[in-house]
């Protein structure tokens, strides 16, 4: 069985990427789909950035990851992420081998309130594809806080690599006052 990751680079998708990477071998290397759209050009670049020192570090600590970035051309589908990522995922999925299909979201995310939706709408395209391949979806922290992530990380020691300010200041440096600038302030 063949395990995706939908990895921002962010703490909740780091998270499951190092689990599931611990597990990985050259013969089931975990794949990370990293999904980019229009945006803030400082804040993709830190994100570029942290995501490049987390697989240096994935493949000194001997994990096997494969990459495959997906760039929607610039376009934000829907001012939505788990709706934009779906969009950018499907057309992806046209393997030979089932596959788990793990996102990071977790307890506090507002993303619970259209799971249901989310997930009709992810195997409704799915049939729509044709292929025998199986597919199955896992929110491996749908019961996981912010700090246990961050503390996980921390214990990891890769809490220092990840990037989560959503409005970085123009000297690329992140702002301290964004609530994910706080919550990594809070837990270091």
């Amino acid at each position: 069985m063949k395990e995706i990751v939908v990895w921002s680079g962010g703490a909740d998708s780091t998270c499951i990427l190092n689990r599931l990477a611990k597990k990985s071998s050259k013969q089931n290397p975990v794949s990370v789909y990293v999904i980019t759209t229009n945006g803030d050009v400082i804040k993709q670049k830190k994100e570029l950035e942290a995501r490049t020192q987390l697989l240096k570090e994935f493949k000194k600590r001997g994990y096997h990851i494969q990459k495959r970035n997906i760039d929607l051309n610039g376009y934000s589908i829907a001012k939505n992420q788990p709706i934009t990522w779906l969009c950018g995922l499907m057309p992806y999925l046209q393997t030979y081998e089932d596959c788990n299909i793990h996102f990071g979201y977790i307890y506090e995310d507002s993303f619970w309130h259209m799971r249901e939706h989310f997930v009709n709408a992810f195997y409704s395209l799915f049939k729509m594809s044709l292929t025998q391949v199986k597919y199955e979806l896992f929110f491996d922290l749908e019961w996981t806080h912010k700090n246990e992530v961050l503390a996980e990380l921390k214990n990891a020691k890769l809490l220092h690599l990840i990037w989560t300010c959503e409005p970085p200041t123009k000297t690329e440096r992140a702002c301290g006052k964004c609530d994910k600038c706080k919550e990594l302030r809070e837990n270091k």
